[in-house]
């Protein structure tokens, strides 16, 4: 990480007193808690900037939200190879620092509009609990609120860590009405997490040591061919009281016969609820797969509602002609 370049320290603080629009800000050192300070319940507004090569020598990489104050993106953002708790050394990064882009202090929020893009984010709380946000070119936020110790709103194209960021912190996060398309959020077993109203489509997963609780939703990956295990929820336990609608490719739903899918990795507590999202496919049965590790859901076509009603209706005008006759 050493780079051989004139960076600029400041001593003081700078308080993000006005919004950042368009700014660019890259090759800087500061000695202090985060380059840009937000304090004293402000929202700072920033909107299609980009940071890059930005040090200081305490938490907080470019931003710093102190308590119950707010830092709110839009538009296209870029962060690039930002660190906190780095010092100068002859002129340069000693390169000892970590990945930090926002630190969000107790009762601090970052928020993100519908219109948000952004190539990476690294957030560190005071909770002792870290996001790490990966997306490539870039990863689409809509009305995205994180908090020191919760996350919630639509993510595109993400790839998530939820680490402990200190050891020994025993951290726990929340997460609250998420609709993931194409993500990935992996979350350590040093983090105790919480996950309600969750809705993943096929291309997105949740792993790792997390709960889900109330109302969540999970499209399968799974061709109605080979292998028919999905490994989406690997690590979660579905909690008691709880459920989760699966959807299910079509090609699925031409089957006759009863099948099974593996829900690899994933535990239920008694009184989960496991249920289909199609209408002429009925969850028959729940089990536990205590060799192989998942929950196995065994599926099977029912007749359409009116299907039923119609042949009943047959039925019931053969039997009055019968009668007729009689």
């Amino acid at each position: 990480m050493k780079k051989s370049l004139l960076f600029l320290a400041l001593l003081s603080g700078m308080a993000c007193a006005e919004d950042c629009v368009g700014d660019k800000l890259e090759y800087q050192y500061k000695d202090g808690d985060g380059f840009h300070v937000v304090t004293g319940g402000e929202t700072c507004r920033v909107v299609g900037c980009s940071f890059s090569d930005v040090y200081v020598a305490g938490k907080g990489g470019v931003f710093y939200v102190t308590e119950n104050s707010t830092l709110e993106l839009s538009g296209n953002n870029n962060f690039s190879e930002n660190y906190a708790w780095d010092w100068l050394d002859e002129g340069s990064p000693a390169g000892e620092g970590e990945r930090s882009d926002v630190y969000l202090d107790v009762g601090s929020t970052l928020t993100a509009t519908a219109t948000t893009t952004v190539n990476e984010l690294f957030v560190w709380t005071a909770s002792k609990v870290r996001f790490e946000i990966f997306g490539g070119d870039s990863v689409e936020l809509t009305d995205v609120t994180i908090g020191a110790s919760s996350v919630s709103g639509t993510f595109t194209g993400i790839d998530i860590s939820i680490i402990e960021s200190e050891a020994g912190g025993n951290p726990a996060v929340e997460l609250s009405n998420m609709v993931l398309t194409g993500s990935v959020i992996s979350v350590n077993d040093s983090v105790t997490t919480t996950a309600s109203g969750v809705e993943l489509d096929a291309e997105s997963s949740l792993t790792g040591n997390v709960v889900l609780n109330g109302n969540n939703k999970l499209a399968l990956n799974l061709p109605n061919s080979g292998d028919s295990d999905s490994w989406q929820l690997d690590g979660a336990t579905l909690g008691a009281d709880s459920s989760l609608v699966l959807t299910l490719s079509s090609d699925w739903l031409s089957n006759d016969e009863a099948f099974t899918i593996l829900l690899g990795g994933l535990s239920a507590e008694e009184g989960a609820v496991i249920t289909s999202a199609h209408e002429g496919l009925a969850v028959i049965g729940v089990e536990q797969d205590e060799e192989v590790g998942g929950v196995k859901v065994t599926f099977k076509a029912v007749p359409e509602p009116t299907t039923v009603t119609l042949s009943l209706l047959g039925v019931l005008a053969f039997t009055g002609r019968r009668r007729r006759r009689a």
